[in-house]
């Protein structure tokens, strides 16, 4: 979309190198790397939707799309990305979830 924050490639890298949370820049540190060596896209700027109310952005990364998670201050604080239909963290773990979720 032609508004949306963050819908640049160069937004993006600026986004994940300068403005995350320390819970997520581990996690960003190795979509960096792996941004380097792999082609990848923005699918879409900072949007929400119907089945995430969550502010993001979305990537693509060798074939894996990412949701970069922002907070109120467009910070990244989560990355998420769907694996066997289930959300997971870059880590690995899974990410938080409120009660009756």
């Amino acid at each position: 979309m032609p508004n949306e924050a963050f819908a640049s490639v160069d937004a993006v890298v600026d986004l994940l190198a300068n403005s995350t949370s320390p819970a997520a820049s581990p996690a960003a540190r190795q979509l960096l790397q792996q941004m380097s060596s792999s082609r990848w896209r923005v699918i879409r700027g900072n949007h929400r939707s119907s089945a995430d109310p969550t502010p993001h952005v979305t990537i693509e990364v060798g074939g894996t799309r990412y949701h970069l998670r922002l907070d109120g201050r467009s910070c990244v604080f989560d990355i998420t990305h769907v694996s066997s239909d289930e959300t997971q963290r870059l880590a690995g773990r899974k990410p938080w979830q409120g009660p009756g979720e």
